[in-house]
């Protein structure tokens, strides 16, 4: 759920970091972080190509840290599309367009709604 908020009117994180959820298609995201202590679902991009990369080649998790770092992130909240950590679900391929938060709590409980109607089928 936390990818669909990103993606709406409302969220604060930067133009491009939605751009990208918006334009991602169903395997846009990877994991990174497997190999060292700290493990997240990104879109890919040159930064997610990067860790894997240096994963691969055997670093310690010190050194996979090390490029990482907290700047990563502060380049995606900057809008840094390629260079930056844009953490979200496999779901970002699902998502098409921004919303309002209303509108995506409207439809999770319609949603809700009609699959309770459908289990005393």
């Amino acid at each position: 759920m936390g990818t669909r908020f990103l993606a709406t009117h409302e969220c604060p994180i930067h133009p491009n970091y939605k751009a990208a959820i918006l334009n991602a298609g169903d395997t846009a995201t990877t994991v990174t972080g497997r190999k060292s202590f700290i493990s997240a679902r990104v879109l890919k991009n040159e930064f997610s190509k990067r860790v894997l990369e240096i994963e691969d080649s055997g670093n310690s998790a010190e050194g996979i840290w090390e490029f990482i770092g907290f700047g990563r992130l502060k380049l995606a909240v900057e809008g840094d599309a390629e260079q930056g950590s844009l953490m979200c679900g496999a779901v970002a391929g699902l998502i098409t367009e921004l919303a309002s938060v209303g509108d995506v709590i409207r439809s999770i409980v319609d949603g809700y709604g009609k699959v309770v109607e459908g289990l005393g089928e």
